[in-house]
């Protein structure tokens, strides 16, 4: 129960009933009922909302369903007999959503009936409040990167995953949902984020006795120097829970975090960052399993190969484009991947967790992870806290010739002076353009010949297809890794080259019957 359907990010739901094509063709659509959540108070929004009518609470998050989670019907807060009602128990197929203002509502899926909601400062009862009396207020009045932009609140951003196999001690029922929510203390100006594990059978409260919230916070795991900045990141990839029963323990969520705050500055304040938890039972562990800085090492210890790239006055010196700017001095790296989340397969009892990392400093010596696809495993050994393995572009099978076939469909200025030419599609070509590694998220399929195969696009066009078993590294032409390719017949480019008619941008990926679809946005 999680975004694009399962860990695979395949869009393809296999347990699909009721829209199918005999249903849709003989009774066609209809709407059930509209399922309206909380309006905050007028108040709370920035005047530029005001001045514009736009007071509205806005849900990023992609709606689950899950069927069959029983309720408790002795419990004190919501209302389970709207759910159905058989030998004494309390039964639903239930749809979960969640709002930027920090708000959680839980309905009958077959009867549109409001089952439970948590908001973010009370509900109609006058308890159950999800913000904490220190830390009241979700908002987060900033002008920033990671899908933001200038909306008033980030609550909760990214879509949860439940797990319909986890019983709550107290009762014994089944059906837990993790999500993380952001909260920040409007009299001491600071940021908080937490990962919650909510009981969907009772009232979306905390799981009593699983530690939850948790609050996230620490040092990097691969650099004890850094430390993470609450209030510089957004965790706005969905969350990944990888079960794994042959490895203890048992479960393990992932959530990576994205920039908040405004990129163009000389200071560019941010790095991305990766949280690992293990889950025992209902129980999450207290301090995380590991805690992974994208890009840890600032320009001082930028020692590898390829250098840092920096010219020595862009620490100092207003940028005037992606190539001076500190994202090639040790920052940046942010994990948004457009809100979709890690892509995971278990294979011989070795969990893979794939992660798309935007840009950001890139040095082989493994100091810093911008513009590349990493792979965090997990087995009897562990949670890993680094990557197992890792691809970075460096040109390809196609590089210059993206099409294959004699002709090139892409235009940039590879460079800070001179005219537009044809270049290769690298991790500098990528820092320089602004092209994330990863807009699309992170496809995994296996063929029909029983290949398993990773698909990722970056925000220029640019496809990559890698063997899940191994990415390539840093080379520019793996052995049965195809990239870059041409998925869009218009690639973007955000700075270089514009393009007069347009440019299209991939922005979700499915897999179904060994054919792959994506679908793309046209930009302007």
């Amino acid at each position: 129960m999680t975004s694009q359907y399962d860990n695979n990010r395949d869009g393809y739901n296999p347990h699909e009933t009721k829209i199918t094509p005999a249903n849709i063709f003989t009774n066609g659509l209809t709407l059930l009922a509209p399922l309206l959540v909380d309006t905050p108070p007028s108040s709370v929004f920035p005047a530029w909302m005001s001045e514009y009518g736009i007071e509205t609470n806005l849900i990023y998050a992609q709606p689950l369903y899950t069927a069959g989670i029983t309720v408790n019907s002795g419990g004190t807060v919501g209302q389970p007999g709207n759910c159905t009602s058989a030998a004494g128990e309390y039964t639903c197929n239930m749809l979960v959503a969640e709002t930027l203002y920090g708000s959680v509502w839980a309905w009958n899926a077959d009867t549109g009936n409001l089952i439970f909601s948590r908001q973010g400062t009370t509900n109609t009862a006058g308890q159950n409040a999800l913000w904490y009396d220190d830390c009241p207020n979700p908002a987060i009045p900033k002008n920033g990167q990671g899908g933001v932009g200038s909306l008033p609140f980030a609550g909760i951003v990214s879509t949860p995953v439940i797990d319909p196999t986890i019983a709550v001690p107290s009762t014994g029922l089944y059906g837990v949902m993790f999500l993380t929510s952001l909260c920040r203390d409007t009299q001491s100006a600071t940021s908080r984020w937490y990962l919650h594990e909510l009981d969907l059978t009772n009232g979306l409260l905390d799981v009593s006795g699983s530690n939850s919230p948790v609050q996230m916070e620490g040092s990097a795991t691969n650099n004890s120097s850094v430390t993470f900045a609450p209030g510089s990141v957004l965790q706005r990839s969905a969350l990944l829970e990888v079960r794994n029963s042959s490895a203890t323990p048992s479960n393990v969520i992932y959530a990576p975090f994205g920039s908040a705050v405004p990129e163009a500055s000389t200071s560019y304040p941010y790095d991305g960052w990766l949280f690992g938890y293990s889950v025992s039972g209902s129980v999450i562990s207290t301090t995380p399993d590991f805690i992974f800085d994208t890009t840890p090492t600032g320009p001082s210890g930028n020692t590898g190969s390829p250098g840092c790239y920096c010219p020595s006055s862009c620490a100092n010196a207003a940028p005037t484009s992606y190539q001076t700017q500190p994202n090639w001095c040790g920052h940046g790296g942010g994990i948004w991947m457009s809100s979709r989340g890690m892509a995971a397969n278990t294979v011989s009892g070795v969990s893979n967790a794939f992660v798309g990392v935007g840009n950001g400093a890139f040095q082989t010596s493994s100091l810093n992870w911008g513009s590349s696809v990493l792979d965090f495993t997990y087995s009897t050994s562990g949670v890993g806290a680094s990557p197992s393995q890792s691809f970075t572009p460096q040109g390809g099978l196609f590089a210059g010739d993206l099409l294959g076939n004699g002709t090139t469909n892409l235009i940039t200025n590879c460079g800070t002076t001179g005219s537009p030419a044809a270049c290769t599609s690298t991790v500098e070509s990528l820092n320089q353009n602004d092209w994330d590694m990863s807009a699309s998220g992170i496809l995994l399929f296996t063929d029909s010949d029983g290949n398993n195969w990773l698909l990722t696009i970056d925000k220029g066009g640019l496809g990559y297809l890698l063997k899940q078993s191994s990415l390539g590294g840093y080379t520019s032409n793996d052995a049965g890794n195809q990239f870059p390719f041409a998925a869009a017949s218009e690639p973007c480019w955000t700075l270089g080259v514009s393009n007069a008619s347009g440019c299209h941008r991939i922005t979700s990926m499915a897999f179904y019957n060994n054919t792959l679809y994506y679908g793309l946005s046209m930009s302007c």
